[in-house]
């Protein structure tokens, strides 16, 4: 204790501290936030200067630290708390940290349990253990000072009576509160022995305190054990992920580094948000395939061309109809998913791709038929729409010829009437 060291060890703690949180003063609001009054006000930057003060005070007062300055020491013992801070770089800790959160409603459960079972089991000891004392009352001071010299180091005096103090309690267990550290020794099976029933009744009630704590606390336990794997396997599946997304990205790299592609991006993950075409096909890779899909594409909206024509105005032929330029745009995305669906075959046949890659680029392709399918779907609905418009006109112009022929038979009616 009286080692020189420490106080040296002590002043150059101290002045690392001090530098520490002067440093992180004047930096503080390098970025805007948080301001110089706002950093003095952070919790745990007050328990900083709170830690570093006493051996200042110290210096100033020459006086070795008593009363409330010894208290005001103990609070550097806070800062050891920052060491929560490396979370954010271990794996383990923020496993660990996730569990717990997730497993407070089981911890709370055992909790209860324990508050129930220390109330009922230190009540059970206490009073069984008790029911072997002699009647203190009954006991001369004589007989009384007898007994307690018999029970020094024992649990029972000469007459097999249970060794107890003055007001009727078996030593060890002299209330209901001092027997609770028992009851949860027992419950969670730790044992430490330094306080044990010595009557058989005291015994019967520990061996049921034992069992009921294995049942009640292994329960609560295996479910925070099992929140604890579900997050080690979550962390792990991620980390792989991660891993597989590193070798994919560079697979990428290297394929359009090497020429092997023409395809300028494709952002592989768990979910392919944008895929984009910066450049033009040469009409040598364009596939039979495509050409016919194309013709289809044209022979099939020939019926909606016609029913659209019909609607134009004679003098209006500089300008374009709104379904004419759909028409367009729709044959253009056919294209643009045919050049793509080209690109990613080709990229398929790569030698340096991942299995990982090789089946998001098989899912992109089956996506784009699903959606070829989907739109040949949707042409058949529209010519089926073009044809019900045509009907629906045809009907509508009959019925007017009808209306009119007879308002106009009814009109050479009156006039025959009226003559």
């Amino acid at each position: 204790a009286d080692w020189e060291g420490w106080y040296v060890l002590e002043v150059i703690s101290t002045a690392i501290f001090t530098i520490e949180y002067l440093l992180r003063f004047l930096v503080c609001n390098a970025f805007g936030s948080p301001t110089h009054l706002e950093f003095l006000r952070t919790p745990m930057n007050v328990l900083d200067v709170l830690a570093i003060s006493p051996f200042y005070v110290e210096l100033l007062s020459h006086s070795v630290a008593v009363g409330p300055l010894t208290i005001l020491r103990s609070v550097r013992l806070i800062r050891i708390f920052r060491i929560f801070r490396l979370s954010r770089y271990s794996m383990g800790m923020n496993i660990m940290l996730q569990s717990l959160v997730a497993s407070v409603q089981p911890l709370i459960i055992l909790v209860f349990f324990l508050c129930i079972g220390g109330t009922l089991f230190s009540s059970l000891v206490y009073y069984a253990e008790k029911m072997y004392c002699p009647d203190i009352e009954r006991l001369s001071a004589a007989e009384f000072e007898t007994h307690r010299k018999e029970c020094i180091n024992t649990y029972f005096d000469s007459q097999g009576r249970r060794c107890c103090d003055e007001f009727g309690a078996a030593t060890g267990f002299t209330s209901i509160i001092d027997s609770t550290w028992w009851c949860v020794v027992t419950m969670t099976t730790v044992g430490y022995g330094d306080k044990v029933p010595a009557t058989k009744l005291g015994q019967f009630v520990g061996g049921l305190t034992i069992l009921s704590g294995i049942v009640l606390i292994s329960l609560p336990v295996a479910i925070v054990g099992s929140r604890f794997q579900t997050a080690y396997e979550d962390a792990e599946l991620e980390r792989q992920r991660q891993l597989l997304e590193e070798k994919d990205r560079s697979a990428m790299e290297q394929a359009l580094n090497s020429g092997t592609s023409d395809l300028h991006e494709v952002n592989v993950g768990t979910s392919v948000q944008t895929m984009s075409m910066k450049r033009t096909v040469s009409p040598d890779v364009m596939s039979q395939k495509s050409t016919g899909r194309r013709k289809d594409y044209a022979s099939s909206m020939s019926l909606r061309h016609q029913s659209t024509k019909s609607r134009k105005h004679n003098g209006s032929t500089s300008s374009m109809d709104p379904d004419d330029s759909e028409d367009a745009q729709d044959m253009a995305n056919a294209e643009t998913a045919e050049q793509l669906q080209g690109h990613l075959q080709r990229l398929r046949r790569t030698s340096n791709l991942t299995g990982a890659t090789r089946e998001q680029i098989r899912l992109l392709l089956a996506l784009l038929d699903h959606i070829g399918s989907t739109e040949e779907k949707l042409k058949k609905l529209k010519e089926r729409d073009a044809q019900m418009e045509a009907r629906v006109n045809q009907s509508f112009s009959s019925l007017c010829r009808s209306y009119e022929n007879s308002k106009r038979l009814e009109k050479v009616r009156s006039m025959a009437s009226n003559t």
